[in-house]
């Protein structure tokens, strides 16, 4: 049996089964005007020979109490459903609390400033979905095309059949809130009218408001928590932004795309939210989470974008953020093996061209902001105004953000600096740490800088950053006059103050104060000292090394920091005797960095006969650090015993200092912390005998000594 061949009880039971749902009056008024428009194009018996002829038979039977057979006269049904409408109207003129859900179209009306076709169709399609059984006789024609949607539902809504049409068809605000596309397909009527589903859930609440309703497209960007001041280290192209977008807002330029990217935590959407206020935007972002806090699929991210830029079109002085859009451009297809597992979709070339156009049209300024853009594909960066990449700020912002984010917590200053002076860690990553710290709310600084170094060091071993602990005070105290180089520091540190682009190779024996050197030049130039070692650079996959070198020049450089390598033999070693293919291409990543970097770089080793040949001509500098003689030891020995609390004069005479020329200033540094750790030691003979042990053992060749083990 047919679906519209059932009896009258199985009828009794569909209208059971569908569930009785009270109608409001604004909703019965529309069923009554769509009946009278149906009735006045068709005969009753046409109608009740169409497919879904039982839902009429029902509602005419619920609404009416009048039983609709191929009997009942035309004029019966219409003076029916007229008097059905006059009592709608009745009880609208005595209705005294507005419907919520009209009241919520008339929020959406006036936020949007739609036109009154618009605001009509959002009546009725507010209405449709809220009513099944307004919805079930609307689908009574079955499936159709727009422009006899448009005639079914200009006489229901009192407009003309064009005005219709052009609501459907054009970008309006009513076609902004993602209401069904409808061009070029058929649908049944109530699917031309139908709300996505996030939009649809709101809509069913009474207590929604238009604002509820616009949430699902943009919300109101939070205030930003830094300033434009904050970004300065930036350079120029944070300058140039700034006035770019003023002129284009001022201009209502359309298609303006600006695209920041950056490493997470590098204030890249703080700095949209700042821009926007320097310039007096109000600036909206698309939401990445649904009502339910659900993550929005990429698309309807998208279709959200659009639209916010279709309701914003009207409204000068706005602009959108869209943050985290890689998921929304698909991967580029050129020189990636892994593309299309990536995409995961084919249809990411069918969609190219509808997105390239999203880039261009748009009315209002759109800051689009990502973390990498490797990704995408170069036919979309071409058509963004602006691709800025984003660092970080410089020493003296972060200098200002950790007072402004540690004020009021106890944390001592040192830490604090050390803090400041980093750049492993980024923006959010310091927010999230003074925030842990209000709520743990340390007692006194002592216990605030161990929580502080425990939130550090747990950060830094999940990003993988090298350890970078503040350096404890010297156990003994610099000494130029103690330094042994083949040519003047001096004269070097003065070139280079005046010239601040060099590179320097400092080679010779351990401990000989090559470090402590390049620690004193920073100092003496005001620079950061950024020291990267063997352990903090080498990496286990293929390429990875070439990339943390890379990463180490690059920061340097936007930093303004002098780097220093320790242990630079390991990546200048020389090429000819390389055994696989990743160490030639280390060496020639580090000769590409030295000689492209436009600062101070310091290279320091104790094996410089290991160096690649070609790195010679790449040092503009080569020092020769050498141990001391026998009266800089001198100099020292009084030092340590000063360091001691021992005084030089229970010096016994017989110490000749001769046997102490070839120490360095590294070996009167460990005997230091031998006696810290030694109180009997502390007096001058046991001093110069731990300082004579020292210079044996890192004299005595290799391979001499009592043999262990088994023999």
């Amino acid at each position: 049996m047919l679906p519209w061949e059932k009896t009258e009880v199985e009828d009794d039971a569909s209208d059971r089964r569908m569930g009785r749902q009270s109608m409001s009056a604004h909703a019965g008024r529309l069923l009554a005007r769509f009946f009278l428009g149906l009735l006045e194009d068709n005969e009753p018996q046409d109608i009740l020979a169409r497919p879904q002829s039982r839902r009429a038979r029902i509602l005419t039977r619920r609404y009416l109490a009048l039983e609709w057979t191929d009997a009942t006269p035309k004029d019966v049904l219409q003076d029916a459903w007229e008097r059905f409408e006059a009592n709608c109207n009745e009880s609208l003129s005595k209705q005294v609390d507005c419907d919520p859900l009209e009241r919520i179209c008339d929020e959406v009306t006036t936020a949007l400033g739609m036109k009154p076709p618009e605001a009509s169709l959002l009546r009725l399609s507010a209405h449709v979905h809220r009513s099944q059984d307004l919805a079930s006789a609307l689908d009574l024609v079955g499936e159709c095309e727009d422009h006899e949607a448009a005639s079914l539902f200009a006489p229901m809504l009192g407009l003309d059949w064009d005005d219709v049409l052009t609501v459907l068809h054009t970008p309006s605000p009513f076609r902004a809130l993602g209401i069904q596309d409808v061009m070029a397909r058929r649908h049944t009527p109530s699917r031309f009218l139908a709300f996505p589903g996030q939009v649809s859930r709101v809509m069913q609440r009474y207590s929604a408001s238009a604002g509820d309703v616009l949430a699902c497209f943009f919300r109101l960007s939070p205030e930003p928590r830094l300033t434009m001041a904050d970004f300065a280290s930036a350079g120029q192209d944070v300058e140039f932004l700034q006035r770019y977008l003023k002129l284009a807002s001022a201009q209502e330029r359309r298609g303006v795309n600006i695209l920041l990217h950056g490493k997470p935590g590098t204030g890249k959407t703080e700095l949209a939210r700042a821009l926007a206020r320097d310039l007096g935007l109000v600036l909206q972002e698309v939401p990445s989470v649904d009502d339910d806090k659900d993550p929005l699929p990429p698309f309807r991210r998208l279709s959200a974008y659009c639209a916010a830029q279709d309701i914003m079109a009207p409204r000068p002085g706005t602009a959108l953020l869209f943050d985290e859009v890689e998921d929304v451009f698909p991967w580029a297809q050129e020189g990636d093996a892994f593309s299309m597992r990536r995409r995961g979709r084919g249809n990411s070339d069918r969609n190219k061209g509808w997105l390239t156009g999203v880039l261009e049209s748009n009315p209002r300024p759109a800051i689009w902001v990502c973390n990498h853009i490797d990704q995408m594909d170069p036919a979309y960066l071409r058509r963004f105004d602006m691709v800025i990449e984003l660092r970080g700020p410089d020493r003296e912002a972060r200098q200002r953000l950790v007072a402004k984010l540690f004020d009021g917590i106890a944390v001592g200053r040192p830490d604090l600096a050390h803090l400041s002076n980093g750049r492993g860690l980024a923006v959010g990553h310091l927010e999230r740490m003074a925030g842990v710290l209000r709520v743990m709310a340390p007692v006194n600084e002592q216990e605030g800088s161990r929580m502080l170094g425990a939130l550090t060091q747990q950060l830094q071993d999940a990003l993988g950053l090298p350890a970078d602990k503040p350096r404890l005070d010297a156990l003994l105290p610099y000494r130029a006059d103690c330094v042994n180089t083949d040519c003047d520091l001096v004269e070097v540190a003065d070139a280079l103050s005046a010239s601040p682009s060099a590179r320097l190779c400092l080679y010779g024996p351990p401990g000989t104060g090559k470090t402590e050197w390049a620690r004193e030049l920073a100092q003496r130039l005001s620079r950061q000292l950024l020291v990267r070692r063997a352990s903090d650079l080498l990496d286990k996959y293929v390429g990875g090394t070439e990339a943390r070198i890379r990463a180490a020049f690059e920061q340097a450089q936007a930093e303004g920091a002098i780097l220093l390598i320790d242990e630079a033999d390991s990546f200048l070693q020389a090429r000819d005797g390389a055994k696989a293919h990743w160490e030639t291409s280390m060496v020639n990543e580090m000769l590409t960095a030295m000689e492209s970097f436009d600062g101070i770089f310091v290279a320091s080793t104790n094996l410089q006969d290991r160096l690649d040949a070609a790195s010679a001509r790449r040092f503009d500098f080569k020092v020769k650090f050498s141990p001391l003689d026998a009266t800089q030891a001198r100099q020292l020995f009084g030092d340590l015993l000063d360091r001691i609390g021992v005084p030089k004069e229970e010096t016994p005479p017989a110490i000749s200092f001769d046997a102490l020329a070839g120490a360095t200033p590294g070996d009167f540094a460990n005997v230091a912390r031998q006696v810290r750790l030694a109180p009997s030691k502390r007096n001058p003979r046991s001093v110069f005998q731990l300082l004579k042990k020292e210079l044996e053992f890192r004299q005595a060749p290799l391979g001499s000594g009592r043999r262990i083990g088994f023999v």
